[in-house]
């Protein structure tokens, strides 16, 4: 049986660059380890979450229960880990296993952010990775319809998880997004910059 305290102890520093060389292989082995116990026991939830190895990290926490939980939730909502279909299925997870609830969450707002931002990388380098890119670019709405609106609505309306926190989680498989994501706090200072430096040239 997977110990959970050292697990969890090796998987808290995931999300900041490390070496292997750094990291003590009977730690590795532990990971492993469950890596391909859990392979084994739900092989498709451990694909959905080894896109984003943060999520999966976490997911190696959990108690069996709220392992087996979240598979019978994928097994259910088969697309919205990486998407699609809707959050219909949320009443699902027991108001005990809200972390478990969070952890599906994020990885369905990883996937979507994923899917933004690769569109912009390909096909829209020279504009700004910002909300406003998100919500209203018409070549992206044209591929994915409604997806960013629909996640910018979704993060708003979510107590839990932010943006910044979902930007840092594709940023650990896209390293990319942290030089082109442009948070709206950034605009705000840009244009509030400029009006004081107007200003000043005015008088």
């Amino acid at each position: 049986m997977t110990e959970i305290p050292t697990l969890r102890r090796f998987l808290t520093p995931l999300s900041h660059p490390r070496e292997l060389a750094d990291i003590p292989p009977k730690d590795i082995s532990l990971v492993v380890s469950a890596l391909l116990q859990e392979q084994t026991t739900r092989p498709e939830l451990v694909e959905e979450l080894g896109r984003f190895p943060i999520l999966l990290g976490e997911y190696f926490t959990f108690s069996k229960d709220k392992k087996e939980c979240l598979a019978q939730f994928q097994k259910n909502h088969d697309k919205y880990l990486s998407g699609g279909d809707t959050g219909d299925g949320l009443q699902h997870f027991p108001r005990e296993y809200i972390d478990a609830q969070l952890l599906a969450q994020r990885c369905r707002y990883s996937s979507q952010l994923l899917t933004l931002f690769d569109f912009y990388y390909e096909h829209s380098l020279g504009k700004s990775f910002n909300h406003h890119y998100m919500k209203y670019d018409k070549p992206l709405q044209e591929k994915h319809h409604t997806q960013g609106i629909k996640l910018l609505d979704c993060l708003r309306k979510n107590h839990f998880i932010t943006m910044s926190e979902i930007v840092d989680i594709v940023a650990n498989v896209r390293p990319e997004i942290i030089l082109y994501y442009r948070p709206p706090q950034d605009c705000y200072r840009k244009i509030a910059s400029v009006t004081f430096v107007d200003f000043k040239q005015k008088r």
